[in-house]
């Protein structure tokens, strides 16, 4: 499949570029467009019809979100979500079935309708390791994925080790799952089982795996909930299964160490770290050309990229933010060093309130006079209203509160004055691992994990100066990679909330974390200078209208600052 992929900061024009070119096409047939959230798809809708108001432009929502009447699109969702969970399709177990029955609730259900015919189809990213369901109808022939969407993809499969062994399994894996079994508890390599079990057809196979997952009772769009619900509950969910066997079947398809599944013999917890493929956007025949994909995602990364489409065609656009940017240079401000709530150390506590309480003071200080001030942040400081997480900070009403991982996309702050970026979204080195062994779990090349952090050397892009510092790096480029997805592109997703290239009058950043990014710095600052200005501002805010410049009585007077007339006069010598 030919994958464009287009990297450039926010504000570059690269969504308004595509709605004008969709909105203008009378080429494609069928265009869709992959979201992360269902609110940006309903902007990315208003903006093609601003080009062309007739064009006919449909939002899909899963079938739990909200109907305009404030219902779910479809009546039975959660029941849908348990169907789903099963391994089984939704559609033909609860809707339509091949034999022609259906839900009574099938003409007039909202989910359905939105199906109906249409050029452009607009989803979020859920979709995109979903297979081709019925009523998608055809393999698109333009296809739009906006921002990054990775993290939808890789799942975590959880069982217990006796469903390996469970008597209903299916003869045609039973033995192979029997074997798995007691090479895991003995720890001994999977390799060898695999390798058998793929010579002799036993369990490895297509067929196979879909006898397993079709083994259990199925039940049919005819059925009340309570009926549904006795019918998957007759039988053991061997979806978990199905994806183990997926799983190493790929992965050993490609390399010899697998590194993508544990297993904890103190509680019989199998865990498989897996990536889900896409590949609904495959031709259906040989007869269909595939689709052009293009991604647009302005910190997109090429390993994650080409762990789902290889081969993909980079073009990156730089562009300069009209922004007068501030960063901390003397501390990493950690999530910990600033959350209270954390510590029960009554000093580590004291000093986390401390801290908070500086960096209110700084939000306070920039708002002043009415500026409208973003303020970004891990969930536990700026709040989480999905997760009923309070917020630890407070803004102003004109200001707004937001945290990482919930920014890609949005565009309600581009009017906004400044931004705040408080600490670092830096996961621990476990979970960005973990994440690596789902992303290249058959990747050919073993990963090269580690027991802790690297150091590594990086330099601030700072004006008419070189600077740097020691930051916490991965030895493994691919983990890496996702690291920095996941710390320093969500800061400067944070950033860019503000559309700073076109603005016309440079606006205030302010980034509280001593990680280098990639955006011109116009100051380095300690914590100290950035939170309460250097001393002589310090001291100007008590002087009132006039403040003599003489060492002996800035000492006399601001003994905090200064201790002796040399110290004074050694500090207004450098600030000159």
């Amino acid at each position: 499949m030919p994958v464009t992929v287009f990297r450039s900061p926010a504000g570059w024009g690269k969504t308004t570029n595509f709605a004008r070119r969709i909105a203008n096409d009378k080429k494609h047939r069928r265009i869709e467009i992959y979201v992360p959230t269902h609110a940006l798809g309903l902007e990315w809708q208003a903006l093609i019809k601003q080009f062309d108001p007739n064009c006919s432009v449909r939002v899909i929502g899963g079938r739990n979100h909200e109907a305009p009447v404030g219902q779910p699109l479809c009546s039975r969702y959660q029941i849908a979500a348990q169907v789903s969970k099963a391994g089984q399709s939704v559609y033909t177990r609860l809707c339509s079935s091949s034999s022609g029955e259906r839900c009574s609730a099938y003409v007039g259900c909202n989910y359905i309708d939105q199906f109906d015919a249409g050029r452009v189809f607009i989803y979020t990213h859920a979709y995109l390791p979903l297979d081709r369901g019925k009523l998608d109808a055809g393999v698109p022939d333009l296809v739009v994925i906006d921002e990054g969407f990775a993290s939808v993809c890789l799942e975590k499969v959880e069982f217990n080790i006796s469903l390996l062994r469970h008597p209903a399994l299916p003869p045609s894996v039973s033995a192979l799952c029997a074997d798995l079994a007691n090479l895991m508890q003995s720890g001994t390599s999977l390799n060898s089982c695999v390798a058998n079990g793929r010579k002799r057809g036993g369990g490895l196979n297509a067929a196979a795996i879909e006898t397993l997952r079709t083994s259990a009772p199925q039940p049919s769009p005819g059925q009340s909930d309570q009926q549904v619900l006795a019918t998957l509950g007759t039988a053991p969910n061997f979806e978990p299964v199905a994806k183990l066997l997926e799983h190493l079947g790929r992965a050993f398809a490609h390399k010899k160490t697998l590194q993508s599944v544990d297993f904890d013999p103190k509680t019989g917890k199998i865990t498989v770290h897996h990536r889900r493929d896409i590949t609904r956007f495959r031709p259906q025949s040989s007869q269909h050309a595939p689709p052009e994909i293009f991604l647009l995602d302005a910190t997109a990364s090429k390993e994650i990229t080409e762990a789902f489409f290889p081969g993909a065609t980079f073009h990156e656009f730089r562009a300069r933010r009209n922004a007068y940017v501030v960063q901390c240079r003397s501390s990493r401000c950690s999530k910990r060093s600033i959350n209270p709530q954390v510590h029960t150390d009554p000093k580590s506590k004291a000093d986390a309130v401390h801290r908070l309480g500086e960096i209110q003071q700084l939000i306070d200080e920039l708002s002043r006079d009415g500026k409208k001030l973003l303020v970004v942040g891990p969930s536990a400081i700026t709040g989480n209203p999905n997760q009923n997480l309070s917020a630890l900070v407070q803004v102003p009403v004109q200001g707004a509160l937001a945290h990482f991982s919930a920014l890609r996309g949005v565009d309600a702050w581009k009017d906004f004055d400044a931004v705040l970026v408080i600490s670092r979204n830096e996961p621990p080195l476990t979970a960005v691992q973990d994440l690596a062994r789902a992303m290249f779990y058959d990747d050919p090349v073993p990963l090269q994990l580690a027991e802790r952090w690297a150091n590594g050397q990086r330099g601030y892009e700072i004006k008419n100066a070189r600077e740097g510092v020691d930051v916490e790096v991965h030895p493994d480029r691919r983990a890496q990679a996702i690291l920095e997805q996941l710390r320093e592109s969500e800061t400067l997703q944070a950033i860019d909330r503000l559309r700073l290239i076109h603005c016309p009058e440079p606006k205030l950043v302010v980034v509280l974390s001593n990680i280098p990014l990639d955006i011109e710095v116009d100051a380095l600052l300690t914590w100290d200078d950035l939170i309460h200005g250097s001393r002589l501002e310090q001291a100007w805010r008590t002087a009132g209208d006039v403040m003599p410049m003489v060492p002996k009585w800035l000492s006399a007077n601001h003994t905090s600052l200064w201790s002796t007339p040399g110290s004074a006069k050694k500090r207004h010598a450098e600030a000159c």
